[in-house]
């Protein structure tokens, strides 16, 4: 690579890049945790990814994409949306305050519709089936759930489902994956 650059270190235009956007360090320390919240442990998670190969670096990236596209949303929605606590939350990422009810909100970033569509029915039949999703309430059972998307797939992804017949409300998330993977 170059002398005295660390594995988790970026070069670009042969500088080295210091630096890791604000959304992106949000990303990472909602997924993260506390092991994530500074530059040095950052660079320290991305080393071990980098070590146990390729699959690894790509599942990592994707979970960023995920949260940094989730806190995009939430933020657009303003202060009536809650990021689910925990990234790993089953079924939904944001839940949003009508009042009366909460919508929950899945959102997903990918670079084909028909992903989208497969993850709107896999969570559909989960739905039905048992309903063990939790909300925001310790008593409340999550029945529906819609999603929000990546803005370039916004239009077809919405018309898919209505072509299909999901119950589902298609939102848009407000930036393109690449926006998103740039961030």
């Amino acid at each position: 690579v170059a002398p005295g650059v660390i594995l988790g270190d970026v070069i670009v235009n042969g500088e080295l890049l210091d630096y890791v956007s604000p959304e992106t360090l949000k990303g990472f320390e909602a997924l993260m945790g506390e092991n994530a919240d500074t530059l040095a442990e950052v660079k320290t998670l991305i080393t071990e990814k980098l070590i146990k190969g390729e699959a690894s670096v790509r599942g990592l990236i994707n979970k960023i994409q995920g949260q940094v596209g989730e806190n995009l949303f939430a933020n657009a929605v303003g202060n009536h949306a809650k990021l689910a606590e925990h990234g790993s939350q089953e079924g939904w990422d944001v839940a949003i305050d009508r009042g009366d009810h909460y919508q929950y909100v899945q959102v997903k970033i990918y670079d084909e519709p028909e992903a989208a569509i497969q993850e709107i029915k896999k969570l559909n039949l989960k739905l039905a089936a048992d309903h063990n999703i939790e909300g925001i309430a310790d008593d409340e059972t999550v029945t529906s759930v819609d999603f929000a998307v990546n803005s370039e797939h916004f239009d077809e992804i919405r018309q898919l489902a209505a072509d299909q017949g999901l119950p589902n409300t298609i939102l848009n998330v407000g930036a393109t994956r690449d926006e998103i993977r740039s961030g």
